[in-house]
């Protein structure tokens, strides 16, 4: 007989997103090369290790090979929390985490109207179920739902559609 398992409720959802201005204002702030890793990240959803592991075509730096597409003084970069955090106060977004560039990537890139397997195989998320969990919509999109739903009800009143109420639908069902 097969032993079953109950499922642990995940409640470990972060919620930080970053906005327009914010990831300009980031990378400007951050040393070299700091700035073009958050660029990366905010333009394609990859995590911090995998943007740190990038490897390129071996380039000669004096007298020293560097394959490191992200590198301090020819060595690659392995850390840079202190650096991080610094910019994201200068920036003003404190408490920001690298992490919440690729779930703006994810959110921005399906509102957009993309294909969410396509976005999924661009950021690197292997399932339906880890990737909906990037999917976080905030009080400010619900907004702007509940008043673009509004404002095509009142467009189909005005142009005499019958417009069904709960009520009466509830009652044609029986």
């Amino acid at each position: 007989m097969w032993a079953t398992f109950r499922k642990l409720r995940e409640q470990n959802a972060r919620q930080g997103f970053v906005e327009a201005p914010q990831p300009d204002a980031l990378a400007v702030t951050l040393p070299d090369p700091l700035g073009g890793m958050a660029r990366l990240g905010f333009c394609t959803g990859w995590r911090e290790g995998e943007i740190l592991a990038r490897r390129m075509a071996a380039r000669v730096v004096g007298d020293r090979v560097v394959p490191w597409l992200f590198h301090r003084q020819d060595r690659r970069v392995v850390d840079f929390r202190k650096a991080w955090a610094t910019a994201c106060e200068a920036a003003g977004c404190p408490g920001l985490l690298f992490h919440d560039l690729r779930r703006s990537f994810a959110r921005d890139a399906v509102d957009d109207g993309n294909d969410p397997i396509t976005v999924m195989n661009i950021g690197g998320w292997r399932t339906a179920s880890v990737f909906a969990r990037y999917k976080i919509v905030d009080t400010k999109r619900m907004a702007a739902a509940l008043a673009r739903t509004q404002t095509f009800r009142d467009g189909q009143r005005a142009t005499g559609a019958t417009v069904i109420q709960p009520a009466q639908a509830a009652e044609a069902r029986r």
